[in-house]
């Protein structure tokens, strides 16, 4: 124990100590007459073995009569011899005791039971005279006074009844020599509540079960908020464990994007080498411009007899004129010798005068009209393939204008490519840098990752620690101080039901009880006195001793009870 341990355990009986001191000075006979004045006294003889021989009541109003009924007391003597020494026990026992159900309510005001064992509040001061004798009195936990003549006194204190002290209690004393000891008892009710000294009981229970409730507010508030950091730390560490495995998933993650970059990049650099080539103005789209200039000139027009077209249109003339015949009117068509360009030839016709043809009759003249005769809604095979070629219907357009539209589309192509070109270059350098990022990401995400398991074990740790402290430590506390406080109002219960069966003790409230080996009748403790005035007999000193034990043990208790509390409290709150 520490300083402060040792120093608030002495503190407290040093006041015990004082409290004694000042109840032993107080110590005066005329106290039995005081005691007396408030109830009836029974005065029972008892024999050598305690046993009760007879007994008589002596009232407040000075009439007496014999006494019948159950003394709430029993006293039993027996000894015992070893060589020299004899043993002398006493075994005092309160047998006014019952059984009830104590109800009350806690601090909370929750309403409780319990079932008791409760007993008439008896204080009493047994006290012995030994003649001179006997010698080397020994008597543990009793006081042994000598007078002049050499006689000795040997006196206890007990408090009969619980919670303040037992029902039964045995004492006993030790002497040599020869003699017969003289007992004598004095037993008063008291009430635990309102009587000076034991009063303090109730005092200090009231004090303590304040106190705890006091400590206990705070140790459930502590507990309380000791559980809400735990929830807290609990919900902070599912939330690192949920971290760590999505930081693993996303380190992962950035590391396959990391990959994936880098083939993204080396695509990207593939992509723009190969744009570059596609628009390179030597090698690349922009030369087939020029063959689609050749491709629209060789598909030509109508006017242009060297074209495709125009071809195809001498190709219908000639075929035409091969079909019908080109006989010189009236007989033909009238163009035997006209110049047309179609039948122009430098060598066999320099001047592409039509020659004179003989219509043609059968299957010729039928494959020949397919071919050249156009009739409405029913285009020649060569008239649809001219058109085919070229066609000035917008909705319909031949392979010239179709040529033109590629063409114009090639142009912009190249000019798409050679923009796509440049960006694709940005993006290769874009992406190069996109690489690097995401491999330091990558790196960094790994880093995380691996430390994220050393957080979770140690808000793991700090949760258990808090845990720890609330369950071993605060809880246990707070439901001590909460037990320590039901169990004060407890004890003001069972005191409060000890006091009210005092007005069913034989004789009454305030009545007091003498057991005497004396076979003289005492009518008071007042008679008592003067017959000890006269030399003879210990009676009347036994009983106003036995009376200034019965104050001395009231005001000792109470500073014994202040001390006990004292060094209780101190212990839960420093120990």
């Amino acid at each position: 124990m520490n300083a402060r341990g040792v120093a608030s355990r002495r503190g407290p009986l040093r006041v015990g100590g004082l409290c004694f001191a000042v109840a032993a000075i107080a110590l005066v006979p005329e106290l039995a007459v005081a005691a007396d004045a408030s109830g009836a006294t029974i005065r029972a003889t008892i024999g050598s073995d305690g046993k009760v021989a007879s007994a008589k009541i002596f009232n407040a109003d000075g009439s007496s009569s014999g006494f019948t009924g159950d003394l709430p007391l029993t006293i039993g003597i027996s000894h015992t011899t070893s060589g020299s020494s004899t043993t002398y026990t006493y075994h005092v026992v309160n047998t006014d005791s019952k059984t009830q159900t104590v109800h009350y309510d806690d601090t909370a005001g929750n309403p409780q039971h319990t079932s008791v064992t409760l007993q008439l509040p008896l204080v009493a001061t047994l006290g012995v005279d030994l003649p001179s004798t006997m010698k080397d009195v020994t008597a543990a936990g009793g006081t042994v006074s000598t007078a002049t003549d050499g006689s000795r006194h040997v006196q206890w204190t007990m408090v009969l009844f619980t919670p303040l002290g037992a029902a039964t209690q045995d004492v006993s004393f030790t002497a040599t020599g020869s003699g017969t000891p003289v007992a004598d008892m004095r037993a008063i009710i008291v009430d635990p509540s309102s009587t000076a000294g034991l009063s303090t009981a109730s005092q200090d229970a009231t004090a303590a079960y304040q106190q705890e409730d006091f400590w206990a507010g705070y140790a459930n508030g502590a507990s309380g908020g000791l559980g809400q950091i735990a929830d807290g730390i609990s919900q902070l560490h599912d939330g690192i464990v949920q971290g760590a495995d999505g930081a693993q998933q996303l380190a992962d993650g950035s590391a396959q994007a990391h990959t994936g970059s880098q083939a993204l990049t080396n695509g990207l650099k593939k992509i723009h080498g190969g744009l570059a080539q596609v628009a390179d103005p030597k090698t690349g789209l922009p030369t087939a411009l020029g063959g689609i200039d050749l491709m629209i000139g060789g598909v030509g027009s109508a006017s242009n007899g060297q074209s495709l077209v125009g071809g195809l249109g001498c190709v219908k003339t000639v075929l035409t004129a091969v079909l019908q015949g080109t006989l010189p009117a009236p007989d033909g068509n009238g163009t035997v010798g006209k110049v047309n360009p179609c039948f122009l030839d430098k060598k066999l016709n320099p001047t592409g005068a039509t020659p004179p043809l003989t219509k043609t009759t059968g299957l010729n003249a039928l494959v020949l009209g397919a071919l050249v005769t156009d009739a409405p809604g029913a285009p020649s095979a060569l008239t649809r393939l001219s058109a085919g070629l070229s066609s000035s219907d917008p909705k319909s357009p031949g392979i010239a204008q179709g040529l033109q539209q590629l063409k114009a589309g090639l142009a912009a192509a190249v000019d798409g490519i050679n923009k796509l070109t440049a960006g694709s270059g940005k993006a290769y350098h874009g992406s190069k840098k996109l690489t690097n990022g995401l491999g330091q990401i990558a790196d960094g995400q790994a880093q995380v990752a691996a430390g994220l398991p050393a957080a979770v074990d140690g808000t793991a740790q700090l949760l258990a620690g808090v845990n720890q402290a609330n369950d071993s430590a605060v809880k246990p506390l707070a439901t001590q101080l909460q037990q320590a406080s039901q169990n004060n109002h407890k004890q003001l219960a069972v005191l409060q039901a000890a006091a009210a069966m005092a007005s069913s003790a034989p004789g009454g409230t305030g009545a007091s009880y003498v057991f005497s080996q004396r076979t003289s009748d005492v009518a008071l403790a007042a008679s008592e006195q003067k017959v000890s005035s006269g030399g003879g007999s210990h009676t009347g000193r036994n009983v106003g001793i036995g009376l200034g034990g019965a104050a001395l043990l009231l005001v000792g208790l109470g500073g014994g009870f202040v001390a006990g509390r004292g060094r209780s409290r101190r212990t839960t709150m420093v120990g």
